[in-house]
């Protein structure tokens, strides 16, 4: 939520903003896939993951296409955004860094598993759980690994 609005999506392939108040539907935005991510907004923009692949920014006042950025396969995590950058894990394995108003790619790190969790940021770290059985913490600056942790089954989703 941010600025009186709820941004969610559905397995219809499409993000969705309502008012808070009212309920009524400010935009739609249709991707090629299922939106099963949570939306983050940040700076007038809404970031969103789509199973077609894809990372979306879109305008949050009237759902325009800002960037959009191609990964190998669905991006189910819901984005974190910090610092201008945007954080985010596909099925492809990899957990990306992109800049949050051009949509480059900063970095990539690859785990050995989908990565379905939602990033998590906190003291120049990121936080993120795979299917490769591990909490892996990066580097927000340089994308390296600074540590894994191996929990025996699979990570599906972060809190911090």
């Amino acid at each position: 939520m941010a600025d009186q609005t709820v941004y969610f999506g559905n397995d219809d392939w499409n993000l969705y903003a309502l008012d808070l108040v009212t309920g009524k539907e400010k935009l739609r935005f249709g991707t090629s896939g299922w939106v099963a991510s949570t939306p983050a907004v940040d700076q007038g923009r809404v970031f969103v993951g789509s199973g077609d692949g894809n990372l979306y920014a879109l305008d949050a006042e009237n759902g325009q296409e800002l960037w959009r950025f191609r990964t190998g396969d669905s991006v189910l995590s819901s984005p974190a955004v910090a610092n201008g950058v945007v954080y985010f894990g596909s099925h492809d394995r990899f957990l990306y860094a992109v800049d949050a108003a051009t949509g480059e790619l900063r970095w990539r790190y690859e785990t050995r598993g989908k990565v379905k969790s939602s990033p998590s940021v906190s003291n120049g770290t990121v936080y993120v759980g795979s299917w490769d059985k591990r909490m892996h913490a990066v580097d927000i600056e340089t994308g390296l690994v600074k540590w894994t942790f191996e929990t025996g089954r699979w990570v599906l989703g972060t809190r911090w």
